[in-house]
């Protein structure tokens, strides 16, 4: 099955987001760390980033902690692989494919974001999944539904925003959803609202619904969703989720006609709810 998108929007050498970007990195990670101590307060065990935390698991004794520091090292020495890497392009004014690497990243970050002080109204928590889950599962992102009578996760997401990596992408998940035990967060979190508290539980995750969010990778686009977060600038963000629920709609009717049973009613849940909420 092919997925057919416009070519890559970028056509300018030098972009302004790069020379933008620091500035508006310190106001991301700014947002993001307000947002994990709000995630604190309410138990999870996430960084400063949103992400869940693998230190913090390991000294609950929650899984392994000779597993969990060797899973902390295997995704560390990648991240860091891809940092030189972006150093290196920005070192040769290679401005274009640093920004092409880096993009990626920064939407994961607003999307973040949005989810937690904007998109849904509150009625879901959206977590960071660890640097692990991230670079070796595929996974970015679980969106969680803490019902206190069937708590699940919403949706495991995949962000991308290139638009080269989307036709991969999809081709990989394809794979995934049609053989759910391919879909594997290893440290996974489950909610749960009993009256004014949450009970947490850390686990291992299979066989839940994976989607991809994809957005536009223009830097005017980009900048304008800096701007929006900044101002809180209602009105555009909910254009934007409007416009990422039509696309999910979509795609939760083309995947539940091709993924296994187990996972079938459950995306023909899911777009039921983002016809509903893209019509609020």
């Amino acid at each position: 099955m092919k997925f057919h998108f416009e070519k890559n929007p970028y056509k300018k050498e030098k972009s302004k987001l790069s020379i933008e970007i620091k500035e508006k990195e310190k106001f991301i990670d700014l947002a993001l760390k307000e947002i994990s101590n709000s995630l604190r307060e309410r138990g999870f065990l996430v960084d400063s980033s949103c992400r869940l935390n693998l230190e913090e698991l390991a000294k609950r004794d929650i899984y392994s902690p000779l597993v969990v520091k060797r899973d902390i090292k295997r995704a560390e020495k990648k991240r860091e692989i891809f940092r030189q890497e972006e150093k290196s392009l920005l070192k040769k004014g290679k401005t274009k494919e640093w920004y092409l690497k880096k993009i990626g990243g920064i939407v994961e970050k607003l999307k973040t974001i949005s989810f937690n002080n904007f998109w849904f109204k509150g009625k879901f928590f959206a977590l960071r999944t660890s640097l692990y889950d991230d670079y070796f599962n595929g996974i970015d992102q679980i969106i969680l539904d803490a019902n206190p009578k069937k708590p699940k996760v919403l949706a495991a997401i995949d962000t991308t925003s290139l638009k080269g990596a989307w036709q991969e992408k999809a081709e990989k998940i394809i794979k995934k959803i049609k053989n759910p035990e391919r879909i594997k967060i290893d440290y996974g979190v489950l909610a749960r609202k009993e009256k004014n508290t949450l009970k947490i539980e850390y686990k291992e995750l299979k066989g839940i619904p994976l989607l991809i969010l994809a957005f536009k990778e223009n830097e005017e686009e980009i900048l304008k969703w800096f701007g929006a977060l900044e101002n809180r600038d209602k009105n555009y963000l909910n254009s934007l989720l409007k416009e990422q629920l039509a696309k999910l709609k979509e795609q939760c009717k083309i995947f539940s006609q091709i993924a296994h049973p187990s996972l079938k009613k459950e995306y023909c849940l899911l777009e039921k709810f983002f016809e509903k909420e893209k019509n609020l």
